[in-house]
């Protein structure tokens, strides 16, 4: 994150969320990223589009993400947000704008809940498709 804000890690606070734009994450294939966002404090990532194994190693590691086509848009910067994440309502509570992302699927909730894929096998001694 210090190549957008130098900053960042002694602005970031935990329950933060991240909104980024398109393909966030590219450019990492392990699960190191995701983790130390989560460590971090950071509750989740909404953007417009992420990375293939970055988005799959979020929810391995229990961190949510959200896509949400048009969310730079609305949303700058030390805007609080409001977000469902099983309707995909993002509210954003500083500019009174409403918009509409992908809701995380069923399966990917439990992992996350789960504290991550490996926390989630340790409780059912399966997969969430293994069902």
């Amino acid at each position: 994150m210090e190549g957008i804000d130098p900053e960042f890690s002694k602005k970031v606070r935990k329950g933060d969320i991240i909104v980024a734009g398109k393909n966030f994450g590219c450019g990492s294939s392990r699960e190191q990223a995701p983790l130390v966002l989560k460590y971090a404090g950071v509750s989740m990532v909404i953007a417009e589009s992420f990375a293939r194994i970055f988005y799959r190693n979020s929810f391995n590691v229990g961190l949510p993400l959200l896509i949400c086509r048009g969310i730079t848009k609305a949303v700058e910067e030390g805007d609080e947000l409001e977000v469902d994440v099983s309707t995909g309502r993002i509210y954003n509570i500083t500019r009174g704008v409403e918009l509409r992302a992908n809701p995380i699927p069923d399966f990917l909730m439990e992992i996350v809940e789960s504290g991550g894929l490996s926390e989630y096998y340790k409780k059912h001694g399966r997969f969430p498709w293994q069902k």
